[in-house]
């Protein structure tokens, strides 16, 4: 390969990831030139990133202490798809870089908690966290699939003395049983465990967004990235790229999913509509091959967009 391609490669890896150049082009470096340049997850591993979508994907973008009711200051303030300044893609592995602002939020929404007299459990059941001088590590106990966050044990303990305030200690499963799995969490995967899992072809496609979630975002300014599953899968954003970029990204022969338009004939509007509020180019539908839909649904947001920075990252790790 020419070092011309390699670096054309590099770069629109980082398009898709939002990694440094340098974690880019030193994991394409020990790929062949015939493997994915984005690897896909393992099975185990495809499952346990599609319960952090479900998880996650809804999250509100401010900082842990800016009261939910001033959101004219989230028009001002960008932040990168689901609050992932980067991720790191491995096919065991998923590494992540959260943005400061959101990992209080983050450890609230991911990492569980038990009610012992109901039985309810919050966060994904069963998994806990290792903390390392420079980054945590996130798996569930028995299961061959883990997240990686690179951040520095003293932030990671900061945000989690704010994320606990409040809560009893007997209900923070994933501290008081650091290397086993609750009794409520064991019961609730019996019960529950059907819930966002989408078997295996379907925990690969939401997977897939995952490992390349920066390909939704670009220089214009974004509002927000809101997922949320049930029969399908809908992401909604408002503001930033067009679908025709979006679809454009995903269909991507060497960087993209395996997904179709499910209306061949669709066309783009976000453009000539943009000011439109009652005419919007609203939807689009994106169909993986085993059936699953990604509803594709985009807001304007007019005189609030503004150009940003797209990227999220301030050095490189992994």
């Amino acid at each position: 390969m020419l070092r011309s391609q390699r670096e054309r490669r590099v770069r629109t890896r980082t398009t898709y990831t939002g990694e440094p150049i340098s974690t880019a082009g030193r994991h394409l470096a020990r790929m062949g030139e015939d493997e994915p340049p984005i690897p896909a997850a393992a099975e185990e591993q495809a499952a346990l990133e599609t319960r952090l979508l479900a998880k996650w994907g809804y999250t509100e973008y401010r900082a842990w202490d800016v009261p939910f009711d001033r959101s004219a200051d989230r028009r001002r303030k960008a932040y990168p798809p689901f609050g992932f300044r980067y991720v790191v893609p491995l096919t065991n592995e998923l590494q992540i870089s959260v943005h400061p602002d959101l990992l209080p939020q983050f450890i609230d929404r991911v990492l569980p908690s038990v009610d012992p007299d109901s039985g309810e459990v919050w966060g994904i059941p069963g998994l806990r966290a290792r903390v390392h001088n420079r980054y945590v590590l996130l798996a569930r106990p028995g299961m061959d699939a883990r997240i990686k966050i690179w951040v520095r044990r003293t932030h990671w303990d900061n945000a989690v003395a704010r994320a606990l305030q409040g809560l009893e200690l007997d209900m923070v499963a994933w501290l008081t049983r650091p290397d086993e799995w609750t009794l409520e969490e064991t019961l609730f995967i019996e019960r529950y465990g059907h819930l966002y899992d989408y078997r295996v072809v379907g925990n690969a496609f939401i997977s897939g967004l995952l490992r390349r979630c920066h390909a939704l975002h670009g220089q214009v300014y974004t509002r927000y990235w809101h997922l949320w599953m049930d029969s399908v899968v809908k992401l909604e954003w408002a503001g930033g790229l067009t679908h025709r970029v979006v679809i454009d990204r995903l269909q991507d022969p060497d960087f993209g999913l395996q997904a179709a338009l499910e209306d061949e004939t669709w066309q783009c509007r976000c453009e000539e509509t943009e000011g439109d509020r009652r005419n919007p180019c609203y939807w689009a539908t994106l169909i993986d091959h085993s059936g699953l839909e990604l509803d594709l649904r985009r807001h304007p947001i007019g005189i609030w967009e503004e150009t940003t920075d797209s990227r999220w990252h301030d050095g490189g790790e992994g």
